[in-house]
């Protein structure tokens, strides 16, 4: 799904500084989410982003931060320096992927036991472009905001996986759970396997 997202406001005031008089904030869209790597610790999912700038200035891309939650709780943030420059009247695209643990998923325990399934996530981000060559004393920085669905269930139908991660094996018996309408929190946790 393509997600249109808004600009902060540091790249408005660069572009003033130049002497753009027909300033157009750039765009930033979410052209495809691709769950890239699903493994006994983790997955990987790769966020591809494309920055369309309508102005008559190039940017390099710094950095990239990003948060990644479920419900209310933050399981995830990270920092990455995706190359490239934002072109001048131009398109950037970049990849951006974002590993997270199974031990990161069962952080956000409580709201998974009320999903049942498939969990439902936002990623906020700011990308950092380095505007020194505009004489600003700080660089500009884009904000940015996607809502995804963790594909649980598609992840628990590999015994193979299960077999191999005592995490996934946890989140497994609480997506189970509230299927079936069984009480996660009173189960005694299963005995250690020799």
């Amino acid at each position: 799904m393509i997600r249109q997202i808004t600009l902060a406001a540091g790249l408005t005031l660069a572009f003033m500084t130049l002497g753009c008089d027909e300033y157009q904030p750039p765009k930033v869209t979410f052209r495809d989410v691709d769950l890239v790597n699903v493994n006994a610790d983790g997955m990987t999912i790769d966020f591809h982003i494309e920055i369309y700038n309508p102005n008559p200035v190039a940017a390099p891309l710094q950095q990239a931060d990003y948060t990644l939650r479920i419900g209310n709780v933050q399981i995830l943030r990270g920092r990455a320096r995706p190359p490239g420059t934002l072109p001048a009247n131009g398109t950037l695209q970049i990849s951006l992927p974002v590993s997270l643990t199974w031990q990161n998923v069962l952080s956000a325990e409580e709201t998974i036991r009320h999903q049942g399934g498939d969990i439902p996530y936002t990623f906020d981000g700011t990308l950092t472009f380095d505007v020194h060559q505009l004489r600003l004393d700080q660089p500009a920085r884009l904000e940015m905001h996607y809502s995804g669905t963790l594909p649980i269930r598609q992840v628990l139908r590999d015994p193979s996986l299960l077999l191999r991660s005592p995490a996934l094996r946890r989140l497994a018996q609480i997506v189970l759970d509230q299927v079936f309408n069984r009480p996660t929190q009173s189960r005694p946790a299963p005995p250690p396997q020799p």
